[in-house]
């Protein structure tokens, strides 16, 4: 078996005097002690963990009496436009009569009002409505079902601003997410962020990149608050593919990864000139790798779940 070269493995700085640690990353958010315990380095988040929201006044259910239908909670990935469609039966059966264009504030049985065009029965040009629970949109209407450019405020002071299509955000918009302080700027289909964007929260941290269907997927950067950056590939909203990390106190790891570990081949350094390249095993050395300490030894041959072997 190719034996390694036999070294004395004791280092001067404390980060390197046990390679065999764990190789994963400090998430920047965290509480770190550095640099005296570098070696202990866990994954970056797939990205920071952020509550959902549920508008105020539309969680009324059948057992509570007179209201307007339930909403599923606002989530930080997609816009809810449902409130845009509780009044389309009403229209159909209940059909408003008036002149066409402009008339009086219409006022529905879930209790919205709607103040605008029409054209017969249906909401039809420019128009606002305004839900019983303080949920308000306001822009175009076409045939009852919202088209092109509307903003839509939710209960909790949520806004998203942007483009629709048949009642759903659609093209380039903004949403702004009160509870969980995040924004996001960048495509949507289906009410789901859905193309390239750029997140932010308030603490600091920023996502550019793809998105899929309300997921990072393909490629995207981000960057924490205290100035780390991970630039790569991602899937189902985790770190995964090749890419490169970036911490701010200067470690760096560039290579392969799975689920938010290292897994496959990779090349990690730290800021005092040690340096691993080889083979990892969710998050682990393992396989044929090569660890050089900052006076120059190295040992090159196998290793086996973070440990020398052979």
């Amino acid at each position: 078996m190719g034996a390694g070269i036999a070294l004395d493995d004791s280092c001067n700085h404390a980060s390197c005097n046990n390679p065999s640690d764990s190789d994963t990353l400090i998430e920047p958010q965290m509480k770190v002690d550095r640099p005296g315990n570098e070696s202990l380095e866990p994954s970056p988040p797939s990205s920071p963990s952020l509550p959902s929201l549920v508008p105020a006044a539309v969680r009324a259910t059948a057992d509570e009496g007179p209201g307007p239908p339930p909403w599923s909670s606002l989530q930080v990935d997609s816009v809810n436009s449902s409130c845009l469609k509780l009044e389309l039966e009403e229209l159909r059966t209940n059909r408003p009569k008036g002149p066409q264009g402009p008339r009086p504030v219409h006022t529905f049985k879930t209790g919205a009002m709607y103040l605008g065009q029409w054209r017969n029965n249906t909401r039809h040009g420019k128009g606002e409505q305004e839900w019983p629970d303080g949920a308000k949109f306001v822009g175009a209407w076409i045939n009852n079902l919202v088209q092109g450019r509307g903003l839509l405020l939710f209960a909790d002071g949520s806004v998203y601003c942007g483009e629709w299509k048949d009642s759903v955000a659609e093209g380039m918009g903004t949403l702004y997410h009160q509870m969980a302080m995040t924004s996001y700027r960048g495509q949507w289909a289906q009410d789901l962020r859905h193309g390239n964007g750029v997140e932010e929260c308030h603490k600091g941290s920023m996502y550019l990149g793809q998105l899929c269907w309300g997921q990072k997927q393909g490629y995207g950067v981000y960057h924490w608050a205290d100035g780390s950056l991970y630039a790569g590939q991602w899937k189902d909203n985790v770190i995964s593919g090749f890419g490169h990390y970036r911490a701010s106190d200067g470690r760096e790891f560039k290579g392969m990864w799975r689920n938010g570990k290292h897994h496959g081949s990779g090349r990690y350094s730290w800021p005092n000139g040690c340096m691993y390249q080889g083979q990892y095993y969710q998050d682990e050395k393992h396989g044929w790798g090569t660890f050089r300490w900052e006076d120059g030894r190295r040992y090159e041959g196998y290793w086996q779940m973070g440990k020398r072997h052979g």
